[in-house]
């Protein structure tokens, strides 16, 4: 199996140089590395009871190429991923994250580069990682190689990356501040970072003591983004996200985070849309409202009112590739023609610039309902110590009301009952002290 699946990947690589040169350039980067070894004529003639070989083949991105093994490829009815334990779900909650990250007038995001490929595999678990490859792609019998690291989609790598993250931090108490430890602990969604700090100093310490913490787990921290220019210039040049950048001359850019967009140069949060004219069918409608990433709900009440036109087409029992009747396809003409405008939505990343020491901090929760859809919105009430008040948007969810007609005053309670899971996700969530919560 995985000998066919590489002849297929060869004769794919020899139709495209390009393809075929960068696909190299990766194996050679895993070889001088220790990803990945060559091994010895004899290991390769040495079975054992976990002998696999995996396939392999890249995965395109907006900006990269990756290769990826393919431990869900069968022979004999099963498959390396069936055999391995997916582990403890060790992953920060997406929300938290982007929650927190508006705390400080300091914005800090940055990446682990290569982070499952950052931890070792025990030696004695290698032999399922085996692989073929080589150079010259007209050869008929490849080389042998074998993975060190954990690959790229095996179900039980992001555990197992997120657990030599996690100890990294709780191993090295002793050696940083607790604030790093913290950090290093739940401000990381997989391999991203996103925090944020009061001042300009603490985000300056915070980010060396980040780099130097995550280094002794052998985690390299890079592709930093901040809104601050001092930030910025403390760090090395080859780990800013971006390259050729004069911190003083030019206009700060907008920088991708955990699929927002943050305007930097206006430290605000924004949205980015996929233009296209997608066919007007249900499986269509479906794909273009999951191309919408809003965890927080900036975006509720527009995407909802594409979920009540899915549930109309539900109703009608519509195929999957069935035309749109023209009553309805009117509604999605003019939904889609709104989609771009959502581009325009700003929300300022950081709360309040007095959150930090603002002696009181109230969220303010809004629920209704309709016949139609109920939802509830929370907000964040912020008095400072000179009794500036300010208002910021934390969270919503939305939801369209069941096929089966409920009362007026079920759909309110339905309401108030959303509103009341917020709350506890909010308490849950945020790493800071509300003073009061309000209904």
């Amino acid at each position: 199996m995985a000998l066919k699946r590489y002849q297929s990947l060869c004769r794919k690589l020899r139709t495209n140089p390009e393809r075929s040169r960068s696909y190299s350039e990766i194996i050679n980067t895993w070889l001088e590395k220790g990803y990945a070894r060559k091994m010895t004529d004899s290991e390769v003639h040495t079975q054992s009871p976990i002998t696999w070989y995996l396939p392999h083949h890249d995965v395109y991105t907006s900006n990269k190429t990756r290769v990826v093994q393919d431990c869900a490829a069968r022979y004999a009815g099963t498959s390396l991923n069936d055999k391995l334990l997916t582990g403890l779900d060790l992953l920060n909650s997406l929300t938290a994250v982007l929650l927190n990250f508006r705390r400080g007038s300091i914005g800090l995001s940055a990446d682990i580069e290569s982070m499952f490929h950052r931890v070792l595999c025990l030696k004695t678990d290698r032999d399922c990682l085996r692989f073929l490859w080589s150079d010259d792609l007209l050869i008929e019998q490849p080389d042998m190689f074998q993975m060190c690291v954990h690959p790229f989609g095996a179900k039980s790598s992001p555990t197992c990356a997120n657990y030599a993250l996690r100890c990294t931090a709780t191993d090295n108490t002793d050696k940083f501040s607790s604030l790093a430890v913290e950090t290093s602990l739940r401000n990381f969604y997989m391999d991203d970072l996103c925090t944020s700090q009061p001042s300009v100093d603490l985000a300056i310490s915070l980010s060396h003591e980040l780099v130097d913490l995550l280094s002794i787990g052998g985690f390299r921290l890079t592709k930093w983004v901040s809104n601050s220019r001092d930030v910025l210039s403390s760090l090395p040049a080859s780990e800013v996200v971006i390259k050729n950048f004069d911190l003083y001359m030019d206009a700060m850019p907008s920088q991708q985070v955990l699929g927002f967009i943050w305007d930097t140069n206006e430290d605000a949060i924004t949205f980015r849309t996929l233009q296209s004219n997608p066919p007007a069918t249900k499986r269509c409608i479906i794909r273009t409202i999951a191309t919408i990433f809003d965890p927080c709900g900036l975006c509720g009440p527009f995407i909802l009112a594409a979920k009540q036109l899915m549930q109309i087409l539900w109703k009608r029992a519509l195929a999957w590739d069935d035309d749109l009747p023209e009553d309805l396809l009117s509604m999605w003409q003019s939904w889609l023609a709104d989609l771009p405008n959502i581009a325009g939505i700003r929300v300022s990343r950081c709360y309040s610039p007095d959150l930090w020491e603002a002696p009181t901090v109230e969220v303010h929760i809004f629920c209704d309902g309709s016949e139609i859809s109920f939802g509830s919105v929370a907000y964040l009430r912020i008095v400072s110590a000179n009794g500036t008040i300010s208002v910021a948007f934390l969270l919503s969810k939305t939801r369209i009301a069941p096929v089966k007609k409920l009362t007026m005053p079920r759909l309110e309670l339905q309401a108030a009952v959303l509103a009341a899971r917020i709350y506890l996700k909010l308490k849950e969530e945020l790493h800071f002290d509300v003073t009061k919560a309000v209904f």
